[in-house]
């Protein structure tokens, strides 16, 4: 299983912003900054949960899009 700092990383190589996953997942951005910048203490497995599934959607969508 990917850490939540894995998955931001991969999220943000692919271009998307702090804000966007922020959005997407409906935790605070400077949450999502201090998960990205490894300064978080830990992450909840809610907030995991949260940005895995932005994730897995993100990534099926932008898949689907270049099938089509």
């Amino acid at each position: 299983m990917k850490s939540a700092k894995q998955l931001i990383a991969e999220l943000r190589a692919d271009g998307v912003s702090q804000s966007e996953i922020a959005r997407g997942t409906r935790i605070s951005q400077p949450t999502i900054s201090r998960i990205d910048n490894g300064t978080s203490k830990g992450t909840s497995e809610a907030n995991r949960d949260a940005i895995a599934q932005f994730h897995a959607s993100h990534f099926s969508s932008a898949s689907s899009q270049v099938a089509a």
